[in-house]
């Protein structure tokens, strides 16, 4: 083993988020409050802090992940969602590579359509989890026959297409951008990405 690096690492790390979405509207469903949208982004800080000791932890650290996200109606029933976000460690004590919330699909925006939309698809996670610090946004737009208008008798059961960007930076890889199409159905989603680290091709997937 390398001297002063550690075989194992426990971390006790309590974690605090907080979502905001101003302007909400709902209605009362009897002494219930019912959401139905609002026009504003939704806002969300996350926190956590390792404790060194406690439970056999054996570093600390503090970490910071804010984010916002929209999903905003063009009319007719086509959309353009939007992602950007970003995080940092304030301190890494004895903790080399502590896992981020990793593109968590729970943190899609209610009202994106699809579940490809707003998250990294061919990113290798451990670009990701040894950053100490990441800047990220996500691009869906989403319309009825963009590319297969002219198909339309072989295409009945395509219900929408939708183009995708998604952009990372972080040390070492700065930018990686991934350019995406896909379609969806009553059935399934399906896309195509092509993905470009430091300004050169690296694959489709």
């Amino acid at each position: 083993a390398l001297k002063g690096i550690r075989s194992e690492y426990n971390t006790f790390a309590p974690r605090v988020r907080i979502e905001w979405t101003p302007g909400m509207y709902y209605y009362m469903n009897g002494h219930r409050k019912m959401n139905v949208g609002s026009k504003m982004p939704t806002f969300t800080l996350d926190y956590e802090r390792g404790i060194k000791g406690v439970l056999g932890s054996t570093g600390s650290h503090e970490r910071w992940e804010v984010d916002v996200q929209q999903n905003l109606k063009l009319g007719g029933i086509r959309s353009l969602g939007y992602r950007i976000g970003g995080g940092m460690f304030t301190e890494q004590n004895d903790v080399y590579f502590v896992d981020f919330a990793n593109f968590s699909r729970r943190n899609l925006p209610v009202g994106w359509n699809d579940e490809i939309g707003g998250v990294f698809q061919l990113l290798d996670g451990r670009w990701y989890n040894s950053s100490r610090k990441y800047l990220r946004g996500h691009l869906t737009y989403e319309s009825p026959f963009l590319m297969l208008r002219h198909l339309v008798k072989y295409t009945q059961h395509v219900l929408n297409e939708r183009l995708y960007l998604n952009a990372l930076v972080v040390p070492h890889l700065n930018p990686y951008v991934e350019v995406g199409y896909g379609i969806g159905t009553n059935i399934f989603d399906f896309g195509v990405f092509g993905s470009f680290a430091n300004w050169k091709f690296k694959e489709i997937g």
